[in-house]
């Protein structure tokens, strides 16, 4: 085709053609709205990509978040790791300390539990507790362990900050810091579906703009007036504000955990209790001997939370003073270097004089009950068993225990045998089998155990124990394990006339000590 074809002629005289009517220049004009509008096209899909990406990312994280926090909530105590995290709080070494889990398994999964000293932090960004400075007076005062509980697809992590030594009590930080499934977490969104395979469709479209290369001259096309269409608006709409959901991550509640234990101190006694004091229960009712060479008998109601007094028990109680509750009524040693030994009728609010003890009762003396007998140690640092048919009203010498018993000696009736502290500054601890009339020493106690040592099983597995001896210290025993577990501390040092009972599925105690301070723990 000639050239001419694509110039417009002009006449030799006349007006000269409007340029902006001219066949080149209104291809032109086209060509340039395709151009425009390729772009605009262009810029609109990469916003959604953008938009949608963001969307993404904010639903994921938001996911894991939730994530963690199910992880920790379902498995944190099946896993074991809230018994590891009370036992550091205690001040122990948990490298050296064999932990005793709840439950094998989590979820069917056999639950790994690992404890070592950690030198960092042992998840990226995590951190916990306050800084060295404010929870240890140096730097080198703490140590950190790292907690890990494997239970198949889940993984758990805590961290302990702990600062050892007399001078630096009671100031550990603990924190469970990481808990996640490494398998397919149901709550997290599938694979990125938003990379929409269309972003080639769309870069096709300006293809055109190459063509109108061939035009040579006549700058005639200035007519800037068309492209005051350009600024279509439509661009400032890329700025999608979006990326404001990402702020959501902040609720990394990594402070959340700090001590599991949970000490509630309740309504105080009638007066204060010490040497001799005791408690049981009759599963709605708690009783109360307050010792203290006193006579003081109360009863303890869970409905009202409130002390009334009962009975006067007729003798003074002393160290050796012990209850114990046969399904019908309250029977009490009274301890204090006597024989004396009583029955309590619930119903009639009276004490009745039994069969005097074959000889007296000291410290570490103790009742229990089973299958219609009162079992019971003399104390006194003697080894002398005894135990009361009740059918007969007659007593009955035992097996002697392995050695002698005293201060903080204690007895408790659990899964059909007698179970009991030797107390008397040992760790000692035994089981004696009812039909088999036999002694059989259990793993010792962590520490030596004295006045107000006391122990209340559970109904299951475990018997929760107090050292006594002045100290805080409160532990639970697994039967089916034969291991010790340090628990919570007791808000303050038990000593004489420090006292458990199980009831309702919470442990109760009398701190004893010349104080009116009661305590439950959940």
């Amino acid at each position: 085709m000639p050239t001419s074809a694509f110039l417009p002629r002009l006449p030799l005289s006349g007006p000269v053609p409007d340029p902006a009517n001219s066949p080149r220049t209104g291809r032109a004009r086209g060509q340039s709205g395709q151009l425009l509008l390729g772009v605009v096209l262009v810029m609109l899909f990469g916003s959604l990509v953008i938009s949608g990406l963001l969307l993404f990312l904010s639903t994921s994280v938001r996911a894991r978040e939730k994530d963690f926090d199910r992880v920790k909530a379902m498995y944190a105590a099946d896993a074991g790791i809230e018994a590891v995290l009370a036992d550091l709080q205690q001040g122990k070494d948990p490298t050296a300390v064999g932990y005793v889990m709840p439950s094998p398994t989590v979820n069917g999964a056999l639950v790994s539990l690992t404890v070592s000293p950690s030198t960092g932090y042992p998840a990226p960004g995590e951190t916990y507790g306050a800084s060295g400075a404010e929870v240890c007076s140096a730097p080198a005062n703490f140590a950190d362990y790292l907690v890990i509980a494997q239970a198949g697809a889940v993984t758990l992590r805590a961290v302990a900050r702990q600062c050892p030594g007399p001078s630096l009590p009671n100031t550990q930080q603990i924190v469970l810091v990481s808990a996640w499934e490494e398998g397919a977490p149901t709550e997290l969104p599938p694979t990125p579906t938003p990379t929409p395979s269309p972003t080639p469709t769309a870069t096709s479209t300006p293809t055109p703009t190459a063509t109108p290369t061939p035009e040579p001259a006549t700058p005639t096309p200035t007519p800037t007036p068309t492209p005051t269409s350009t600024p279509t608006p439509t661009p400032t709409a890329t700025p999608t504000p979006i990326p404001t959901p990402t702020p959501t991550p902040t609720p990394t509640a990594t402070p959340t955990p700090t001590p599991v234990p949970a000490w509630s101190t309740l309504a105080s006694t009638p007066a204060n209790v010490s040497s001799g004091g005791s408690l049981t229960n009759d599963g709605t009712y708690l009783y109360a001997l307050r010792g203290n060479g006193t006579q003081e008998f109360w009863r303890y109601s869970l409905a009202t939370s409130s002390w009334s007094a009962l009975a006067s028990f007729g003798a003074s109680v002393s160290l050796g003073g012990s209850l114990a509750y046969d399904g019908t009524s309250v029977y009490g040693l009274a301890g204090n270097t006597t024989r004396t030994f009583k029955r309590y009728s619930i119903v009639g609010n009276t004490w009745t004089a039994m069969p005097n003890t074959p000889a007296t009762v000291g410290s570490g003396g103790s009742l229990a009950y089973y299958g219609g007998y009162l079992y019971a140690t003399r104390g006194g640092s003697t080894t002398t068993f005894w135990r009361f048919n009740i059918s007969t009203s007659a007593w009955e010498a035992r097996a002697n225990t392995p050695a002698s018993m005293g201060n903080g000696g204690r007895l408790a009736t659990a899964n059909g045998a007698i179970y009991a502290l030797r107390g008397n500054g040992s760790k000692t601890f035994w089981r004696y089998n009812i039909a088999g009339n036999t002694w059989t020493t259990l793993a010792s106690v962590a520490s030596n155990v004295s006045n107000g040592g006391s122990l209340s099983w559970d109904g299951g597995d475990f018997i929760y124990a107090f050292r006594g001896n002045n100290t805080a210290t409160f532990w639970r025993y697994s039967i089916s394990a034969n291991t010790w577990q340090a628990l919570a501390n007791a808000p303050a040092n038990v000593s004489n006339g420090g006292s458990l009972s199980y009831l309702d599925g919470k442990t109760y105690a009398l701190r004893g000590d010349g104080t009116a301070s009661f305590w439950r723990y959940s």
